[in-house]
């Protein structure tokens, strides 16, 4: 049941990719201008990523009574970082295609920036392994 489970996952952001790739076409053609690009899917890895650590930057100083800004200001800056997203994107075409391509973009890159710091996170531990310390005189 495993494999059906990550074959079907495999097949669902396959067919998803191609979702983005039709979407990045008709875009281009209409407006010259690419929503899903290396360079957007590594704001959306910002984005994500800072808001997961302020939300639980927040949550932990609320459980431990300490001052809770710093989760909040790190939240408050990944909504920046979107917001300056979508206003480029309005910037590069139509207020409403923008805007709704903004929203599209940011749905659907998700599971892909999801996938991406869990990867970056096994790079990082596989790359910076302990190695055994010997102690020679006792």
């Amino acid at each position: 049941m495993l494999v059906l489970k990550i074959i079907a996952v495999a097949i669902a952001l396959f067919l998803l990719f191609g979702l983005m790739m039709k979407l990045n076409e008709y875009a281009y053609k209409k407006y010259s201008y690419e929503f899903f690009t290396e360079t957007t899917f590594g704001i959306y890895m910002t984005i994500y990523a800072s808001a997961y650590i302020g939300y639980e930057w927040y949550i932990s100083s609320l459980k431990d009574e300490k001052d809770i800004l710093n989760g909040i200001v790190v939240m408050v800056i990944s909504f920046l970082i979107f917001l300056g997203t979508a206003i480029y994107n309005i910037q590069s075409t139509k207020f409403l295609f923008g805007l709704v391509f903004t929203i599209i973009q940011a749905i659907l890159f998700i599971p892909f920036c999801v996938i991406g710091l869990i990867v970056i996170a096994f790079a990082i531990a596989y790359f910076s392994q302990t190695k055994p310390v010997y102690q020679v005189n006792k």
